[in-house]
């Protein structure tokens, strides 16, 4: 969750000032992402972590960020301190400063085809570019029969803890009762199948709010402090997912999705095994999320994370009912 700002306007000039050696004269909250964010003269970026980010947290996006500018990606800039860091602590706050990216963010599901196929680019340079760089990292396999079963119980329990005074009550419980009964569909599922699936370097959080489009300049990506090993097929669906203006209601443009997966492929190679277990990979992550029911139903001004929720609920069934056909279509791209 956002905590609140420990910063103000003339907070931000002072230790921008003596850290930075910079002055600021127009300071602008944006509102958007998980830290606070100003914008300091369309020049500099300022972030202001919450109080439980870790040093090494941002210290580790820096030194992926440097590898991506030498491989050529566009990437944010870090704008070292005096003192030649890449971060101030204010207030027991983590502080970044960056070189402001002018540009434009987009909504979910707003790409037409062209934005569409321009993520699958960026997204296929991007694991190119992760290939040979080291991080040790470990992988949250939430793709198991055991998780599987304990998403069933996190769903259940939400059921029982909807407010009788919810406005979503009865969607919000048909929706938590039909992830329950794929997720017991699925229980059945060969798991050991899954364990073939490729695990790269990935951004982790990469979709079309991860990037920064300025349509005469290269289109810019944002925010590395999720980089870890994991499916990279996941990254690939779940990416076409939020960027593809025909997949707003959940249901993907089958013609559209291939066309994502064999641009991605111009860079990285993926196996039959990538290729056919793909969907299965997205719907084990998605099915027994509970987020955006759990946050609606504590504070009903919520509701755009409601509409996220009932957006993947969508998707959920949408997968589950094409399993086979996307996996079939996906496997013809390894001939």
């Amino acid at each position: 969750m956002l905590e609140n700002s420990v910063l103000n306007e003339e907070i931000i000039k002072k230790i921008v000032l003596e850290n930075y050696d910079i002055e600021v004269v127009e300071v602008n909250r944006i509102n958007r992402g998980s830290a606070n964010i100003f914008n300091l003269d369309n020049k500099y970026i300022l972030k202001e972590f919450s109080s439980d980010r870790e040093i090494s947290s941002i210290e580790k996006e820096y030194k992926i960020i440097k590898h991506l500018d030498e491989k050529g990606l566009k990437v944010p800039s870090y704008v070292e301190t005096k003192d030649n860091k890449c971060y101030i602590v204010y207030d027991e706050r983590i502080i970044i400063l960056q070189v402001y990216l002018e540009g434009y963010a987009m909504e979910n599901n707003t790409g037409d085809y062209n934005k569409t196929i321009e993520s699958a680019t960026i997204l296929g340079k991007l694991s190119l570019a992760l290939e040979d760089y080291a991080l040790d990292s470990t992988y949250d396999d939430w793709a198991s029969k055991e998780e599987l079963e304990k998403g069933i119980e996190k769903l259940s329990d939400l059921i029982s803890k909807i407010k009788e005074d919810n406005p979503y009550k009865d969607k919000i419980i048909s929706d938590l009762n039909r992830r329950i009964e794929v997720s017991k569909e699925l229980l059945d599922f060969n798991f050991e199948d899954l364990k073939k699936v490729t695990l790269k370097l990935c951004h982790g959080d990469y979709s079309v709010q991860q990037l920064i489009y300025n349509d005469n300049k290269e289109t810019a990506v944002i925010d590395f402090e999720t980089v870890r090993n994991m499916p990279i097929v996941w990254e690939i669906i779940r990416s076409y997912s939020y960027v593809d203006k025909e997949c707003k209601e959940g249901i993907f443009n089958l013609n559209t999705f291939i066309d994502y997966v064999k641009e991605v492929m111009k860079y990285i190679e993926l196996t039959e095994y990538d290729l056919k277990y793909m969907p299965y990979i997205y719907i084990f992550q998605l099915v027994s999320s509970t987020f955006g029911y759990k946050q609606y139903n504590n504070d009903y001004s919520k509701k755009g994370l409601l509409d996220f929720a009932f957006f993947r609920t969508n998707l959920c069934n949408y997968l589950y009912d094409n399993l086979e056909v996307i996996s079939k279509e996906l496997l013809k791209l390894s001939n």
